[in-house]
């Protein structure tokens, strides 16, 4: 594996982890839907492997030309569509069926 690649899945980790334990509003912490997307096996620990996979996912998602590289604008594009995400699902929460569209 490229040095690269490990550096980047090591320092997305850490971020990972720190946001995970931020404290949020009301106790919540906004990390923690992460933390148990990532926690596939659900004994509330993360390991290496479950790290690894989850970042590497991410990557795979993110290289759209599958030529083993995630260049700035595959990851700018990769950004822009889960921001979209994001905002859709920021949309539909609380709606009450409502709107039509």
């Amino acid at each position: 594996m490229n040095k690269n690649i490990i550096a980047a899945i090591i320092l997305s980790s850490a971020s990972t982890l720190a946001f995970a334990g931020m404290e949020h509003r009301g106790g919540h912490s906004p990390g923690m839907k992460k933390f148990s997307l990532i926690d596939t096996n659900g004994d509330e620990s993360l390991s290496k492997e479950e790290i690894i996979n989850f970042h590497t996912l991410h990557f795979t998602e993110m290289d759209a030309d599958n030529d083993g590289l995630v260049s700035k604008s595959e990851m700018k594009s990769y950004k822009k569509q889960q921001h979209r995400g994001k905002k859709c699902s920021k949309g539909k929460k609380g709606s009450k069926g409502s709107d039509t569209e």
